[in-house]
């Protein structure tokens, strides 16, 4: 599950495995990016908002950022791999790198690092820049990018990603578009709708 800060990603998720696991599918929630490991927690204290941890020039480094946060996705990626669930719901994929990154680092770096998890299918909750700052506003943590001047400029990537300029990576799993702007269970029923064709 992709989008923007607010979306809904985490909720989705969480409400999707369950729904699944009812439904007789084995699934389990796969969260790219979490503080459940060390890199995970370190990742925490550099980019939280108004981090004064280390030095400047650490937490502005592209380069750094995409390699801890793939870090910490690989490793959470490896404890999850030993359950051999049918069906894993990721809060996020190596999508987010690439378009968080962009023009900023190139598309070698990011493949080189990212762990080698290629999604079947890309469920982006489509939502409003404008929306999805006033729900992260709601939460007790915020981190150095949810601003709004970032939110639209990632909204913009994600459109350029999802209209032909897919990395290489990326080039066989399907994208698909959900309306992120309704009630959480409508939203709910689509991707779960959507999956369900997916392994069917």
């Amino acid at each position: 599950l992709e989008g923007l800060d607010g979306a809904g990603k985490t909720t989705q998720a969480e409400l999707t495995v369950n729904q699944l696991e009812a439904l007789g599918h084995s699934s389990c929630l796969y969260r790219y990016t979490s503080r459940n490991n060390p890199v995970g927690r370190l990742i925490t204290r550099i980019y939280s908002a108004n981090s004064k941890f280390g030095p400047k020039s650490l937490r502005e480094s592209r380069y750094v950022q995409e390699a801890l946060y793939a870090y910490s996705a690989r490793l959470n990626f490896d404890r999850l791999n030993k359950q051999g669930k049918e069906v894993v719901i990721a809060d996020r994929s190596m999508l987010t790198a690439f378009a968080c990154h962009r023009e900023k680092l190139p598309e070698w770096y990011i493949s080189l690092v990212e762990p080698k998890i290629i999604p079947d299918a890309i469920l982006y909750i489509d939502i409003d820049p404008t929306t999805g700052m006033k729900r992260v506003d709601e939460r007790k943590r915020r981190w150095n990018d949810e601003n709004l001047a970032f939110q639209q400029r990632l909204a913009e990537h994600y459109e350029q990603v999802m209209n032909g300029s897919k990395p290489q990576l990326l080039r066989k799993s399907k994208i698909v578009r959900i309306n992120g702007n309704r009630e959480i269970k409508e939203v709910n029923r689509e991707i779960v709708a959507g999956i369900l064709e997916i392994i069917s």
